[in-house]
């Protein structure tokens, strides 16, 4: 359920015009590889869900590193690195929640989730790997840690002959503007971006620190309870027919991900048998 109001959340962002005003707005700013990179780079941090974060930070960045050259693999890399590590980094979240149960199912001296979440949060600055990476992540983004092997042979690829993707690879899809999207400028993008973000952000973290449990399917739910609402004011939905469109397509989207999530499921329940 998660991952499908992902999806839909998803796809009110790219109806919206979101996807593509934010790459926009950053054109200026991101001419260089290396400022193209410094850019997934900090979305990759600042966007803290780890089921979000990647597809919403990629779809915003790929504009900006494909007009630089930057190879696919090489920003895969950046967005992986920053955003799977924040999310264990940042403990008010569906992973904090994650890893507080498992703290307070070791039982011992945690005896309820309270002092379970402390226990996390205090063994924070020993999560050498996450943190390792993050830096290494933004070394690498600013160009002060040369690529080598096969990171090396992408980029100077990517760079020479303008190729993004190794030879025989097929995305799993690419993302567009929908043929409706609208245009957004800077005032529209804090209710149809900032807004949604804030919302997941909130009641995520509300709902740890309040009674210890992360609300991340309310969260979502809100999110494109808000989007729709929106929508209906900006007069982009005239019909329930439309929200059944929106919704529909959305899911669609997120197709492979559900496959990837059932499988990991049936092949935890065989490896348990």
């Amino acid at each position: 359920l998660i991952v499908m109001l992902i999806g839909v959340l998803f796809e009110q962002f790219r109806r919206a015009g979101v996807i593509a005003a934010l790459p926009r707005r950053f054109e200026g700013a991101a001419r260089t590889a290396r400022s193209a990179r410094l850019t997934a780079f900090g979305l990759g941090v600042l966007i803290v869900d780890d089921y979000f974060s990647p597809l919403l930070g990629g779809a915003m960045t790929r504009p900006l590193t494909d007009a630089a050259r930057v190879s696919r693999e090489k920003l895969a890399f950046l967005l992986d690195a920053t955003t799977a590590s924040i999310c264990v980094l940042f403990p008010f979240a569906a992973w904090g929640a994650y890893l507080s149960a498992l703290v307070l199912a070791q039982g011992g001296p945690v005896a309820d989730a309270d002092a379970a979440l402390r226990l996390l949060v205090a063994s924070l600055p020993w999560n050498l790997y996450a943190i390792g990476i993050v830096l290494f992540a933004g070394a690498s983004a600013a160009g002060w840690i040369p690529d080598y092997g096969p990171m090396r042979a992408a980029e100077r690829r990517a760079r020479e002959t303008g190729q993004l993707l190794r030879e025989g690879a097929r995305p799993l899809r690419e993302i567009e503007d929908a043929p409706d999207a609208a245009v957004v400028d800077a005032a529209r993008l804090a209710p149809e971006l900032a807004a949604p973000v804030a919302i997941v952000v909130a009641i995520a973290a509300g709902g740890l620190i309040l009674d210890g449990s992360v609300r991340i399917v309310e969260a979502f739910g809100a999110a494109v309870l808000w989007m729709f609402a929106v929508a209906a004011v900006r007069r982009r939905l005239d019909s329930v027919a439309e929200i059944a469109v929106v919704i529909e397509q959305g899911v669609k989207d997120v197709v492979p991900a559900l496959l990837v999530v059932a499988l990991a499921y049936a092949l935890n329940a065989v490896a348990a048998e």
